[in-house]
């Protein structure tokens, strides 16, 4: 598919969904969570 010359953070985000970037570049979380209830 050939790229169309135009908005660069619009095609930045689509071609970050395309490769779903949204999975493999999340941050690490610790495994322990701590929970205060007041």
């Amino acid at each position: 598919m050939p790229i169309v010359k135009g908005n660069k953070i619009a095609r930045d985000i689509l071609e970050s969904y395309s490769n779903a970037e949204f999975f493999t570049k999340l941050p690490d979380i610790d495994e322990e969570i701590k929970v205060v209830a007041l």
